[in-house]
């Protein structure tokens, strides 16, 4: 498995991670205790409903 360099993590403004990897990591915290991951899925959920959509990717002039 790979480390995770927290340095790194730090200086960066995004991250891209697969549908995949996004539902998996939603689908852990759903079995977990509410008051544990509530403020966490909220933020996820905020981050990913602010990224722009497939459609307005495509139509964004160059």
């Amino acid at each position: 498995m790979n480390t995770i360099n927290l340095k790194v993590i730090k200086e960066m403004e995004s991250i891209n991670l697969s549908v995949q990897t996004v539902q998996a990591i939603f689908n852990y915290l759903a079995v977990q205790p509410y008051k544990d991951v509530a403020v966490l899925i909220a933020d996820l959920q905020s981050d990913i409903n602010a990224q722009p959509s497939k459609e307005e990717i495509e139509d964004k002039p160059e």
